[in-house]
This record gives C-alpha cells, structure tokens and sequence, in this order.
C-alpha cells in the first residue's frame, strides 16, 4: 500500500520485541479511515449472531468476526506487502491473518482488569501478535488501553491469578502483582494510530464513560 509501512524498520522490529508494543500515532490518513468506516458501515448494521455476519460479546466490547473483509481498504492495509515482510521478520518464519475483526465498546463499564491473551495450547504466554487501528479518537471518556512495557515474557505464579471472566484472557489484580510500581504505558494520538502488541503483554483499561470507540 502506501501510507507509513515503507517506515519500518530494524529498530521498531527490536523495541516490538523488547517491550511488547509499538505504537504509531496517525499512521495513516483520515481519507483511508473513512473509506474503511464507509465500507464497513452497511455491513456493521447487519452484524448479529449468526454465521453469515457474527458478533461476540466479551465484556463491553462486541468484536465483529471478519468484518475487516467487507472494506477493500482495510484488506490492503492488513494484507501490505511492506506490513507482511516486517511480521515475517518478527517471528523468522511466514506468517498467518488469523482474525480479521472489527471491535466496538457498546457500553461504559468499570473497567477491564490486568489480563494477557490466550489461546488453545499455550495458557502460559499467548503467541502471535495484536493489531489494533483506530477509527476514533481514543481518549480518557471512550477507554485508553494501558500497557505494561517489557511484560510479556515473565512468568506469573499462580497465586496472582484471578478466575476468568472469559476463557481467551488470564487476569491479575495489579496491586497485588509483580507489576504494581511499574509505569503504564498509554498510547497516543488520534484517528488512524496503529498499535501492535504481544498477546502476551499484560494491559488494563480503566473505567470510561462513554461507547463508541471502534
């Protein structure tokens, strides 16, 4: 495509690796993110529970399963020749677009306890990397996710582990874990920031008062 993946380079692929997230503030342009929100739209009010257009709800976030597809504008942004060659340099081997979703918070709430993702096979550390780009202006009243930088490689003993809420996420008080003094890392900027993150990074989000953000 275009837009800043030509940007990329040894020195985001090292800080991905030792802190777990990157973060690129407007990384592309508001004319794309709007083609993407006019793609998506119609197929936006159709999703519901069903295997044509499906929705999960897992907490306040409703994630829309392979709606990405619906926008030729998302689609080449995710599938970027300069985007894949970055990945596949992350993880030395070809890699795969396992979940192409779109999310939305639908409702405020009190907030989403420290946790890493998970998956079938390895509840220890999630593989695989998150991708997250804004469609809205994140702010402190739609929910600013909170990271702990360098957090995802180290072990938790079991006595920090809280009971699931869901079977994809293993949660933690934070006043009582290994991560209580350290700082959180919040990302910034507007509509069109890129953040990717280890699956196994522990982050948070904090109490907010309004839907919305997708």
């Amino acid at each position: 495509m275009q837009e800043g993946f030509s940007k990329l380079n040894q020195t985001h692929l090292s800080t991905l690796k030792e802190e777990g997230i990157l973060v690129f503030p407007d990384f592309i342009s508001k004319q794309t993110i709007n083609l993407i929100k006019k793609e998506t739209s119609p197929w936006l009010k159709k999703a519901g529970f069903n295997n044509r257009t499906s929705s999960l709800i897992m907490g306040n976030n409703q994630w829309i399963e392979h709606l990405g597809m619906c926008s030729l504008a998302a689609l080449k942004f995710a599938l970027d020749d300069q985007f894949i060659n970055f990945l596949e340099d992350y993880f030395e081997t070809s890699i795969t677009l396992g979940s192409f979703s779109l999310q939305r918070k639908i409702f405020p709430e009190e907030g989403i306890r420290l946790h890493r993702e998970i998956g079938e096979g390895y509840r220890e550390i999630g593989e695989g990397l998150n991708v997250f780009l804004y469609l809205t202006n994140p702010s402190e009243k739609t929910g600013v996710t909170e990271f702990v930088k360098k957090s995802h490689n180290t072990e938790i003993e079991e006595s920090y582990v809280l009971k699931n809420k869901v079977d994809d996420a293993i949660y933690i008080d934070l006043e009582k874990s290994p991560f209580k003094s350290k700082p959180l890392f919040k990302p910034t900027g507007g509509k069109g920031t890129l953040v990717i993150f280890h699956r196994g990074i522990w982050h948070q989000l904090p109490k907010f008062q309004a839907p919305g953000r997708t």
